[in-house]
């Protein structure tokens, strides 16, 4: 911190005291109190041995010549400013252990300063200006031997040349300009004592001086001993002076409101400075500690600052930051600027303009007046981690995306995009490498994995079910090494479900808002349903596979065309045929089956909800969506009447709210067409030709009246469609500004004045009939005949009692012999599939509903004399078989029994995938030889079926009864048994409900191996004695 060198080092900012003792090697000052500050006043001494030429050795008597040759052989040189002089900071003299490298351990450094070891020396004098006296013997001796430095070139030891007078001079800044464009330098100035007659000196003979009276420092900065011209010593050319810092005078106390923020979080800070208990007009600086980078100057004309810990402009990064308040008081005030005071103001940061002035004079007009330093601690901040629920659990062994927002202590998503993510399992392994890490995005981090916690590849497990963690941090790359963000958040991985609904768009499980765009309003929701083994509900996207899958998902809720009720995929598709679609796992990225399902999401009280329900391997799933975002971004829209009739004038009533229920008035509200044969989403809603709208004009409660009329049902249907046709569905749209839009429909229903009648309503399944079907209008209200539609346009259909048209599927009738005929006449038809059914007729704006037909289709009803075959039991048995229907035996049709083969000499049951056909006669038939000798391994119990084709007839149709294919049963008694004890066990054996002799038994398990016979009463008895507990098998 002293030296005497033109090389400066000066002492830490705000440090105030030195080590004044002559025990360290740059020290040249001894005061009695070791402060060096301003406004002090001080006894100091100076150890004018490191400022005497006398390098080492016992300094000879005045005159005595010097040699330049050096006269000893174990004393080495080390040149290192390689200028021909003696330079004490890089040059070396030392006393050699005789191997002419410099060793610490094994040499002693006689003046200079130490080379590096191992450095290699020489024993010629490399300088010009150092000579040597020896006392005769050759032998380096401190006490009788010298080396020096000449100063004035004649060669000899002279005290009064060498030894050179140093005066004390203080430091005066002085500033020249105006307007920000100065000129800065520095001056010395003699300090007198004495009453100002005289100036304060020491003379440098190696022994320790006192000044002539105690100094008082009367400003801060470098003070000189220096030769009666210090401008050399500005100027950075002198050599031959010393210099010491006198530092400012804490009288400064500074608190701080708070000393500890966290990174990211917007604190206020105040600082307050007082001197002897009152406020004090200061610059205060905050600076980054790691790299001294200033990060406010500012003026506390009341000694107080306010600021905020804003990490985007102000505390920037995690770590420690320094706050010093200080004062220039001396003649040249300044403030430092914009970059504020510090150890290198004046000659790095900034550079100013000087004259006179050089590095070697220390920062710039340091303040007289300072502070302790004080520390802001910015500690790592926490970011608030989050995840949404959807993406918070994930399956072993399936896909899955975990998505986190990572957001400020503000709640928006911070924007660095290169945080540093770890993923730990639930041990605590680092599984990083596994999953992909998505951070394209700033705020949001994706980790999606193929297989949760098993190596496909390498067929391994790489993490368990359980809790998983995952660490997001970051640190700036020019900070130094502590993180401004760091925060852990966990999910759970587990087991998957027996069916689970993965929910692909909205990945949150929550649609924003509702849809305003009226040329395609519909809102694509995609989801995959997939079981335990990784099979997709849809399959691999065959028809017959979509098909079934249709029927088995249900969507419910606020939902256009949908409601609580729901409706089937495959419901949904008939109101509108493009929603849905299929991509099968072979055409997707993920390789699993994707539904993607067209759907207008509606508002309901405090949002809307809309339920995804699957039914799939005897298992039932279901995920739920919410409808508007917290915001409830979307209109309540009702329409009365939700249906009505074609061909009536009708006033439709439009009710628009909020999500509160508070009526809306001032709505854009329209009616249109939807076009449910539009094969996409866009332009279904004709919205090119409204049938009505306004813009306002509602009541308080927020209803808007529509008249309807015949001409706009009719003459508008045909202007868009081409043709007048019913049902058709009228979507209502509302707009409010700031709320959003919402929908409604009601159904302009058909007119159900058309009657269908039958001439017969009950059929054989499987015979052939002559028979009519007549359709006729009606007045609705009396059920009388009014007239007969007309055969063009006119269907007939036939439905079963789900609802289905099944006019192609139960029998000879297409749906060709039923259009265009208002009287059908049909010969030799019939239907094979028993059941009763819904003759049901249409055209574009009239139907039969209220006025159907119902035809019931019987089949024959099948019995055998004997009530089941008794497995392994009964052999060569002869069955007879009657046929009945409707009490009275069939006649000569055909018998065709399922579940039979011939099998040589005999029939054989139970026979799977086979049957045979048996000829009738008045509707019964016997077989011989029948042998009951097989059924599948498992099972004790197989059914022989049936069907029947009558006489004259062309199809086998199904027919009522079965015959079982059993195991006798089996009855024993006692049923339960003590261990260790013997008993009597009877087991009965039946059959037909009659007792079955001579049938083996065995009986296995608790210790028993047993067999026995039954006798004739089917009685099989056994002595046991089990030995452990447990149950015991009966086999037959």
């Amino acid at each position: 911190d002293l030296i005497n060198s033109n090389s400066l080092e000066i002492g830490k900012l705000g440090v105030d005291f030195f080590e004044g003792t002559e025990e360290g090697a740059v020290d040249v000052i001894v005061t009695d109190t070791k402060e060096i500050k301003y406004d002090a006043t001080v006894n100091v001494q100076i150890n004018t041995s490191l400022l005497n030429p006398l390098l080492a050795g016992t300094a000879p008597a005045d005159g005595t010549d010097g040699d330049t040759n050096n006269p000893w052989s174990n004393i080495y040189f080390y040149d290192g400013g390689k200028s021909g002089e003696w330079e004490g900071s890089s040059d070396a003299i030392w006393q050699d252990n005789g191997d002419g490298k410099y060793n610490s351990a094994d040499d002693t450094l006689l003046a200079g300063t130490a080379p590096a070891e191992d450095t290699t020396g020489t024993d010629i004098n490399p300088w010009s200006d150092i000579y040597f006296h020896d006392d005769g013997d050759d032998v380096w001796e401190e006490d009788s031997d010298a080396i020096w430095q000449d100063k004035n070139g004649d060669g000899k030891w002279e005290k009064s040349n060498d030894a050179v007078e140093y005066y004390l001079y203080y430091p005066c800044y002085k500033r020249v300009g105006s307007g920000g464009s100065y000129t800065y330098y520095i001056e010395w100035k003699p300090y007198m004592v004495a009453g100002g007659s005289e100036q304060a000196s020491v003379t440098a003979d190696g022994k320790v001086q006192s000044f002539a009276e105690s100094i008082h420092f009367n400003v801060s900065g470098m003070w000189i001993l220096d030769d009666d011209d210090p401008i050399d010593a500005a100027k950075g050319t002198d050599d031959n002076f010393a210099y010491f810092w006198v530092n400012g005078s804490r009288v400064y106390d500074m608190s701080l409101s708070t000393d500890k923020v966290y990174y990211g979080k917007n604190e206020t800070i105040t600082i307050t400075v007082t001197e002897g208990g009152s406020a004090a007009g200061v610059w205060i600086d905050v600076r980054r500690e790691s790299d001294g980078s200033l990060i406010f100057h500012k003026w506390a004309g009341d000694g107080t600052v306010t600021f905020n810990s804003d990490w985007i402009h102000n505390l920037t990064y995690a770590g420690n930051y320094t706050v010093f308040a200080y004062r220039d008081i001396d003649p040249t005030i300044i403030g430092y600027g914009t970059e504020g005071y510090s150890e290198d103001y004046g000659y790095t940061n900034p550079s100013i303009t000087t004259s006179n002035y050089s590095a070697i004079c220390g920062p710039w007009d340091p303040p007289e007046k300072i502070s302790a330093v004080k520390k802001i601690v910015v500690k790592t901040g926490e970011p608030q981690l989050e995840i949404p629920e959807t993406n918070r659990t994930m399956y072993w062994n399936f896909s899955g995306e975990v998505k986190i927002y990572v957001k400020g202590y503000d709640g928006k998503n911070l924007t660095v995009s290169d945080f540093d993510v770890k993923v730990y399992n639930s041990t605590g392994g680092d599984v990083t490498s596994y999953p992909s890490i998505d951070k394209s995005t700033p705020g949001v981090i994706k980790i999606s994995c193929d297989s949760w916690g098993w190596d496909g590849t390498h067929h391994r497990t790489w993490g368990t079910t359980g809790t998983w963690k995952i660490v997001v941090s970051y640190d700036k790359p020019t900070a130094d090494g502590t993180e401004e963000w760091n925060g852990t958040v966990t999910f759970t991985v587990t087991s998957a479900p027996d069916v689970q609904i993965k929910i692909l768009n909205p990945e949150d499980k929550e649609i924003k808002a509702v849809p305003c765009d009226l040329e395609n309003p519909f809102f694509d929701l995609r989801f995959s349903v997939i079981n335990k083994d990784h099979e997709s509900l849809g399959g691999e996207g065959s028809e017959d596979e979509k098909e079934k899958a249709k029927k088995n998902i249900t969507i419910y809720g606020d939902a256009l065309f949908i409601g609580e009720e729901g409706k089937t995929l495959a419901e949904y598709e008939k109101i509108c045929p493009f929603a849905v679609d299929y991509t099968s796992p072979d055409e997707s990225e993920s390789g699993e089956g994707i539904w993607s399902v067209k759907i207008i999401p509606l508002m309901d009280i405090n949002g809307g909800e809309i339920k995804i329900k699957v039914n799939w391997e005897n298992t039932t799933e279901e995920e739920t969506i919410q409808v508007g975002g917290t915001k409830l971004n979307g209109t309540i829209v009702t329409i009365t009447p939700s249906e009505f009739t074609i061909d009536e004038n009708v006033t439709l009533t439009v009710k628009v709210t909020d999500a509160s229920g508070y009526a809306y008035p001032n709505a854009n509200v329209a009616l249109f067409y939807f076009n449910d044969s539009a094969t996409d989403a866009e332009n279904s809603i004709i919205i090119d030709k409204p049938i009505n709208w306004t813009m306002g004009g509602g009541t308080t409660s927020g209803e808007y009246t529509f008249l309807f009329n015949v001409s706009q049902q009719t003459d508008n249907q045909t202007a868009i469609f081409g043709e007048v046709r019913a049902p058709r569905y009228i979507i209502a749209c509302a707009g409010v500004l700031n709320v959003g839009c919402g929908y409604a429909y009601a159904v302009m229903k058909p007119r159900s004045d058309l009657k269908v009648e039958i001439s017969r309503d009950t059929f054989m399944a499987g015979k052939p009939y002559h028979f009519w079907i007549n359709v006729s209008k009606i007045d609705t209200l009396t059920g009388n005949k009014t007239g007969t539609p007309s055969d063009s346009g006119l269907h007939v259909r036939i439905y079963n009692e789900t609802g289905a048209d099944v006019t192609n599927d139960i029998g000879s009738l297409s749906t060709a012999k039923l259009d265009n005929s208002a009287s059908i006449e049909l010969s030799s038809e019939y239907f094979t599939k028993p059941g009763t059914y819904t003759v049901y007729a249409y055209n574009n704006t009239h139907d039969s509903e209220g006025f159907n037909a119902t035809i019931h289709v019987v089949p024959v009803e099948v019995t055998c004399d004997k009530s089941e075959l008794i497995w392994n039991y009964d052999d060569n048995i002869s069955l007879t078989f009657t046929v009945k229907w409707q009490g009275e035996n069939v006649g000569n049709g055909t018998l065709r029994i399922y579940n039979i083969s011939r099998n040589g000499g005999y029939y054989k049951a139970w026979s799977e995938g086979n049957h045979k056909d048996f000829t009738l006669t008045n509707g019964v038939v016997t077989l011989h030889n029948v042998t009951a000798n097989f059924l599948p391994k498992g099972k004790g119990l197989e059914n022989i079926t049936f069907e029947y084709k009558p006489e004259g007839a062309s199809e086998f149709a199904k027919a009522e009864g079965i015959l079982p294919v059993k195991v006798p049963d089996v009855e024993p008694t006692p049923d339960a048994v003590a261990v260790g004890e013997m008993t009597t066990v009877n087991v009965l054996v039946t059959g037909r409900g009659q007792p079955l002799p001579g049938v083996n038994v065995t009986l296995k398990g608790a210790g028993i191996n047993s067999n026995a016979t039954t006798d004739a009463s089917g009685v099989a008895t056994f002595s046991i004695l089990p030995g452990s507990t447990g149950y015991i098998d009966i086999l037959i």
